[in-house]
């Protein structure tokens, strides 16, 4: 199921008004240590269900603004059979939002968030530009790490999220939020997955992972 950016922040509001609503609790990776972003480059990202009946590891997609998996991603690459978002993280040391998670493609850069408060619960989206106006108040640019392990986390300095993958088709289709919330924007059927980090090439002339993200 795709959820609009729109949808999801009127689904929150929804439960909101209803029951007090969960914030996303840190899942803190214990001594975890992390690598400079600038040795990986340019990664796509894999979906690793390790349990239960939705096991799998599958491709994560950019799509309606957020990440996705299995479904046709909204964007267009020079080579028309990827269907992955790449993505990359600036080093510490970069002049521009260093920690912050971009999906790899021309200006205006595409920056992800993420929004950790009680209305957001998790939520994971992209804006685009320097002033996107839909950036919420509550949102977070970063920044995000890769560890050692080569597994993706959102760490603020107050303990490391991991990701987790919402259905409501029987495990067909899910969305990306962080984990720490049971039931983020109403899905009730979430399963946390392992993000890991695969390198891609970007080294040929043609650069077949050069995408444009509709947004």
């Amino acid at each position: 199921m795709k959820f609009t950016t729109s949808a999801v922040l009127a689904s929150t509001l929804a439960l909101a008004s209803a029951v007090a609503c969960p914030k996303p609790k840190p899942q803190t990776q214990g001594g975890a240590d992390y690598v400079d972003p600038a040795s990986i480059g340019v990664f796509r990202l894999f979906a690793l269900i390790k349990d239960g009946p939705y096991a799998q590891n599958s491709t994560i997609q950019y799509s309606k603004k957020g990440l996705s998996i299995n479904v046709k991603q909204d964007g267009r690459c020079r080579d028309e059979s990827i269907n992955y978002a790449s993505l990359t993280i600036p080093s510490k040391d970069a002049s521009y939002q260093p920690g912050g998670l971009f999906l790899y493609t021309d200006n205006p850069p595409m920056e992800a968030y993420v929004d950790r408060s009680w209305m957001g619960q998790g939520l994971l989206q992209f804006t685009q530009g320097v002033a996107d106006k839909s950036f919420p108040r509550n949102g977070e640019r970063g920044p995000w790490a890769i560890t050692k392990n080569n597994t993706l986390l959102y760490d603020s300095g107050n303990g490391a999220n991991g990701f987790q993958a919402c259905t409501e088709d029987k495990g067909k289709t899910f969305r990306v939020f962080l984990a720490g919330v049971s039931q983020p924007a109403g899905f009730t059927d979430c399963t946390r997955f392992t993000a890991q980090v695969w390198p891609v090439d970007t080294s040929k002339p043609e650069n077949a992972n050069q995408c444009s993200y509709d947004y």
